[in-house]
């Protein structure tokens, strides 16, 4: 019967490769994108110096203050990763610090929301940056046509969907799923196919598996 149900779901042509090897131009964009953040990061030295210097002081015990934050009564430190207003953050947190009775942990907190601050600061500098900008758009440019250009990438690449591979001069049927390791279901890191194979064609055959006994 399944075999029945198979033979009605047309197969798509793709003709894909696999998996394609990093457009070369990519490195050049990543030794611009480092440099031009190191250029940002100069900036915001100049830009604002105090808090810059704030970034890059070094904590006393960083082990045992990030340890803080696991506690329930320390758990406002972790609020800086969905605060909307950084500046009303930090000073809510600087408020919570100054409640604190034992004078060197007091001390470790406070120097610990004014790093975090420091850096949030410094990144949203950075990334508004035009230069950073520019670059990053063309990174992510690049990243989207190198991922199209590949079948592992490809929307149809999931557990379930069969796929006809030529690798070399022979052609292979297989299904997604029986060439990935158990609970990945991306396909990249498949045992089975070569990057350098070819997606000849696929058909999503899912709906059939998920209903045969």
């Amino acid at each position: 019967m399944l075999k029945e149900q198979e033979g009605l779901v047309t197969w798509i042509e793709v003709n894909m490769p696999w998996k394609i090897e990093r457009s070369p131009e990519r490195l050049d964009l990543q030794i611009r994108l480092v440099a031009v953040v190191n250029d940002a990061q100069q900036a915001f030295k100049k830009h604002d110096p105090e808090i810059a210097e704030l970034r890059r002081k070094d904590l006393d015990d960083v082990d045992e203050v990030l340890q803080l934050q696991n506690e329930d009564r320390y758990s406002w430190l972790k609020g800086h990763l969905k605060a909307k207003d950084i500046e009303a953050w930090r000073q809510e947190a600087l408020g919570m610090s100054m409640r604190e009775l034992d004078y060197e942990i007091r001390r470790k907190l406070i120097a610990l929301v004014n790093r975090r601050y420091a850096y949030i600061k410094e990144d949203q500098f950075i990334v508004g940056r035009k230069e950073v900008v520019e670059v990053q758009r063309e990174l992510e440019a690049l990243n989207k046509r190198d991922q199209e250009s590949q079948f592992c990438s490809h929307s149809a690449c999931k557990v379930g969907v069969q796929i006809e591979v030529q690798s070399g001069d022979s052609k292979r049927t297989l299904l997604i799923g029986d060439i990935t390791p158990t609970g990945n279901d991306d396909g990249c890191c498949a045992s089975g196919i070569q990057d350098e194979d070819v997606v000849l064609r696929y058909r999503d055959l899912s709906h059939l598996l998920e209903v045969s006994p």
